[in-house]
């Protein structure tokens, strides 16, 4: 009978082969999938990145470093007016703290408490279509996260819409969503939500993300035309 692996030493899915690495080597892991949304009028595809700490006994980044340059329009989109309209936005679960009125009020309670050994975070990057009305489709990724995230599994999320197009830099109209892999309840950020940040949530995002194209509770053109 082959002898076990000690528990901490056993092979974890945060680095797992079945996702292919964002960037290189560094305190966070980071591995993403794509997803094509062909029939899809607002999208074209999605991609899920799970963020991770690869190694546990170094000092965690702050979810700050993470996502707050994310919140503001990227320096090579600054010079023009119309992405500085860029929406951002939260979405908490019911029985979130009532002191959290902010998306910096909402990271600096993430960040006050001590990490997890491995899972930081999700993002979801949605690429809008070119003729797709960027408010119906940052409303599309909205209503989704409150269902799916907040209501559902009791979680929060930070969305960022971001329109290139509009300022004529490169790249296509899209939106992040920042998931971070703690529960959020009244007494704030607490237990970790297994399997987010692993292969597994890929599957399961990209599952019910589907399942709420089709669902009569969205009522921006999700599900596409018979």
């Amino acid at each position: 009978m082959p002898r076990q692996m000690p528990r901490r030493q056993r092979p974890e899915s945060f680095a797992s082969a079945g996702l292919r690495r964002k960037y290189g080597p560094g305190p966070i892991g980071r591995f993403y999938d794509d997803y094509s949304t062909s029939d899809c009028p607002l999208f074209t595809r999605f991609s899920f990145v799970k963020y991770f700490r690869q190694d546990p006994t170094e000092p965690p980044t702050p979810l700050v470093e993470l996502i707050g340059p994310r919140l503001s329009p990227a320096p090579a989109y600054q010079a023009s007016s119309p992405l500085a309209d860029a929406r951002r936005d939260f979405v908490l679960p019911p029985d979130a703290p009532r002191t959290i009125a902010s998306s910096a009020e909402l990271i600096a309670a993430f960040d006050s408490i001590p990490p997890l050994p491995r899972q930081v975070m999700i993002e979801l990057k949605f690429i809008l279509r070119g003729s797709a009305a960027s408010h119906c489709a940052y409303e599309a990724v909205r209503g989704f996260a409150l269902d799916y995230f907040a209501k559902e599994r009791g979680l929060a999320a930070l969305l960022v819409l971001h329109l290139p197009a509009r300022s004529g830099a490169a790249g296509n109209n899209h939106i992040h969503l920042f998931v971070p892999a703690r529960r959020l309840t009244a007494e704030g950020f607490g237990t970790e939500v297994r399997g987010l940040a692993h292969d597994e949530g890929s599957r399961e995002v990209s599952a019910a993300w589907r399942a709420w194209q089709q669902s009569p509770r969205n009522a921006y053109g999700l599900a596409g035309s018979e």
